[in-house]
């Protein structure tokens, strides 16, 4: 049943999103609302999957630790965003810095823990040269996503909070994805590889759109109903189905 909701969350995130903006104020206040009503079902979603996921391994297993961790950091991040909608709705008109963003970090930090906590365990399995990719690839991912995105941003007179949070949410990619990837490394060409395979596409789609989001929001471009919130949509849901492949995986063994 979950399984079937992918598809349509993404659906419903694209009518909501790409729908040529309404003139009727009822009618664009509708569109926000499902917008940010999408948001948080995905996320939801996600955290009911993953934690399923999780249910499959024994009380004291390492790979219960790991996804628990990545079901809580989904179920944080559907709070802030639920947070942020009822913002909205209040017509609190500072959108960021905000409340909302302490769950999001919160969010970050968790699955950080889970990632890193799965990296160790596969670490042995990847060589040096692997290894080296990674890392190459973190500070080659940060030094463009500094260089070339966010400096005029952590260069303006912002106050320390919003410079701190820019500096937090641009070096989420930069250090998740490489993590995501280790274990899709060590166990490439198995069904566990193409599980983590989707958990960094997950990764990568929300490290991008809290990424974009800062961007857009510095340049007073973003709008709850942008473009960038089904890329939001499109890493909940991959987080979704990987946690849903997992646990199908582990009960066929």
């Amino acid at each position: 049943m979950i399984t079937l909701m992918f598809p349509a969350l993404l659906l419903a995130a694209g009518l909501a999103i790409f729908l040529p903006a309404p003139v009727d104020a009822g009618a664009r206040f509708v569109q926000h609302l499902l917008s940010l009503s999408v948001q948080v079902l995905a996320a939801a979603t996600a955290a009911a999957t993953l934690f399923q996921a999780a249910r499959t391994y024994g009380p004291r297993d390492h790979e219960r630790r790991v996804w628990r961790l990545t079901a809580g950091a989904a179920l944080v991040w559907a709070a802030g965003l639920l947070i942020y909608a009822l913002r909205e709705w209040f017509g609190q008109t500072r959108s960021y810095p905000s409340s909302a963003d302490a769950f999001l970090v919160g969010a970050f930090l968790l699955l950080l823990a889970a990632l890193a906590d799965e990296f160790r365990l596969v670490n042995p399995m990847l060589t040096a040269q692997q290894r080296l990719v990674l890392a190459g690839s973190g500070v080659l991912i940060w030094v463009v996503v500094i260089g070339g995105f966010m400096w005029p941003l952590l260069s303006s007179p912002l106050d320390p909070l919003e410079k701190g949070l820019d500096l937090f949410y641009a070096s989420t990619i930069a250090l998740l994805v490489p993590l995501a990837l280790g274990p899709a490394m060590a166990f490439r060409g198995g069904a566990s590889g193409y599980v983590w395979l989707g958990v960094a596409v997950g990764v990568a789609g929300l490290t991008l759109a809290s990424l974009g989001f800062v961007y857009l929001t510095f340049y007073e471009l973003y709008t709850d109903v942008h473009p960038l919130n089904l890329l939001r949509v499109a890493g909940l849901v991959a987080l979704s189905a990987s946690g849903a492949w997992h646990r199908r995986m582990i009960e066929v063994l």
